[in-house]
């Protein structure tokens, strides 16, 4: 048997290369799967408004190696509520992980920066034609002074020909003056139209988003495929109220609701074309049922007041709420149906509604820019059945209001908010009202009648005070009257109120009601007046007070 010890040393170490060569390749070869990352971007395609955030859907392709990749969504908003992101991928691909971060490399831009800035070109070329005009024209004047010299320096000129030259040196240099003062006005406006484009350009770069979000995948394949990608998530930074605009004509039993809703929304990203939906939902992120706590209760001892507190006090609490009133907004972009040549876009809304709240989807595109004016966008119009009322408090206002009552109202998921009145056609202001009352009839003021007229006086034969024994009565008695000036005849519900006793030794008797209902638990007292047209009639309201002499008695609520 043949030994080659050599030769087998050889061999052996040819092997082991060879097979450090092969690993070495492979994990090369894993580590380059293992690697690549791939950027893209995204379009957004539809948005959920809530009361109080929104919701963003968008959509991607990307082209996805075998092994591993990291597939990276750039230019997204930056203010993403992380815990809300949701991916899908399809086409062969396995999700294995969703992750967020922030770029400050390449913040996102306002859609309208690069418009502007293509603006800013486009008049850049136009000053520079204008500018080349204006050359032409004083090299025209220059030509037109030296003929002026050259003929001035020649021998013999007639009184003609020296006429003649000046005409044309008057009228040409005129021509070219005015021309050249065109040419200058239009550089001037077209300069300040440049700096009003730079001027909003920069407070875009310095106000809007400074940083980008982007949100990266990790995916696993078998084999290279290009991957649809969806994505959504929650943000804060959107909001929407309802308006709405009544409008009542005739003395017929229907109102016409225009229910729009009012979008606001900062998310740093423009909304462009995209499918809109309005969500009743309040969007709040904490679900948690709250828990009831022991409540203790102890004697009250009142605050004693010295210069800080008192009127002070109560005035500042005044002035913080009528700070803390809602404002209506000064200016809003309306969104129109839109109109091509002779066609007209058919504005639908679809209505899906589950257990908790109401979803409204706009079938036309919506564009609603970033950090800009609110946007009102047409959701639903009703025709909503109702009664004619009229109501008057002439304790506290000497008016008369005309109510629409409306029944079964929960059907049409209407939300708290501001209500634009409008009567036969004309605007008299506006209400506020809210369907969430926990009532079977749903009552809107439709304003103040100024063919109506009530007036309530303290009858002074009946204000006496009467000392019996150890008890004092003191006795009040109100007139009201009321007139009807409509061609038409009308039923009045009227409103007053006796005071509720809370002390066994203060009593509280009615003398005179004038046929009217009397609710005991809350004092409340109400008359149901018909009254025909130009008619007028009157009502009594008498009653005392007895309490036991040496002591005194408070009106309050």
């Amino acid at each position: 048997m043949w030994k080659f010890p050599g030769a087998f040393v050889l061999v052996k170490s040819l092997f082991m290369k060879s097979t450090i060569l092969i690993a070495a390749a492979v994990f090369v070869s894993l580590l380059s799967k293992a690697e690549n990352t791939v950027k893209v971007t995204s379009e957004l395609t539809s948005v959920t408004v809530f009361r109080s955030g929104c919701q963003m859907f968008y959509k991607t392709t990307a082209q996805v190696g075998e092994g591993r990749s990291e597939i990276r969504i750039t230019n997204l908003p930056a203010e993403i509520t992380e815990n809300s992101i949701q991916a899908k991928i399809e086409g062969g691909a396995t999700l294995l992980g969703v992750t967020f971060e922030k770029d400050y490399f390449t913040p996102v831009k306002e859609s309208k920066i690069n418009q502007y800035q293509d603006s800013i070109v486009g008049l850049d070329w136009q000053i520079r034609q204008l500018n080349d005009q204006r050359n032409v024209l004083e090299l025209e004047e220059q030509t037109l002074k030296n003929n002026q010299k050259l003929g001035s320096t020649q021998n013999g000129m007639s009184p003609t020909e020296l006429r003649a030259l000046l005409e044309v040196t008057r009228s040409k240099g005129n021509e070219i003056k005015r021309l050249m003062y065109e040419v200058d006005l239009q550089i001037n406006k077209i300069n300040l139209r440049k700096n009003n484009l730079q001027n909003q350009i920069n407070e875009w770069n310095n106000v809007h988003s400074k940083v980008s979000g982007v949100v990266i995948l990790s995916v696993l394949s078998k084999v290279a495929n290009k991957s649809n990608i969806t994505l959504n998530f929650r943000m804060q930074q959107a909001s929407w109220q309802p308006v709405y605009d009544l409008r009542k004509d005739g003395r017929d039993g229907k109102i016409q609701l225009n229910f729009r809703a009012q979008v606001d929304q900062s998310t740093g990203v423009d909304w462009k074309d995209v499918q809109l939906k309005i969500s009743t939902s309040l969007g709040e992120t904490d679900h948690q049922l709250p828990i009831l706590s022991p409540m203790f209760v102890n004697f009250y001892t009142p605050p004693v007041y010295g210069t800080y507190g008192g009127k002070e006090m109560l005035e500042n609490v005044r002035v913080k709420r009528l700070n803390a009133a809602p404002a209506a907004r000064a200016e809003m972009d309306v969104a129109m149906v839109m109109d091509d040549a002779d066609k007209k876009y058919e504005y639908k809304v679809e209505v899906s509604q589950n257990q908790l709240n109401a979803e409204y989807t706009i079938s036309l595109p919506q564009t609603i820019r970033h950090g800009g004016k609110a946007t009102v966008v047409p959701v639903m119009d009703y025709e909503l059945p109702c009664t004619m009322d009229y109501v008057s408090i002439p304790k506290l206002r000497n008016q008369v209001f005309l109510m629409a009552k409306i029944t079964d109202w929960g059907q049409y998921n209407l939300t708290p908010g501001l209500v634009n009145l409008f009567i036969d056609g004309s605007y008299i202001g506006n209400t506020f009202f809210d369907p969430t009352a926990v009532t079977d009839t749903l009552a809107i003021s439709l304003g103040k009648d100024q063919k109506m007229s009530v007036n309530r006086i303290q009858l002074n034969d009946f204000k006496e005070k009467k000392i019996l024994g150890l008890t004092i009565k003191e006795t009040y008695g109100y007139e009201i009257t009321l007139r009807n000036n409509n061609s038409e005849s009308v039923n009045v519900q009227l409103f007053d109120q006796i005071p509720i006793s809370r002390n066994a030794e203060i009593e509280v008797e009615q003398s005179e009601l004038t046929g009217a209902t009397l609710n005991k638990d809350l004092g409340e007292v109400h008359w149901s007046v018909a009254l025909k047209a130009n008619e007028s009639k009157k009502v009594r309201l008498i009653y005392s007070v007895k309490y036991p002499k040496g002591k005194q008695v408070q009106f309050g609520n």
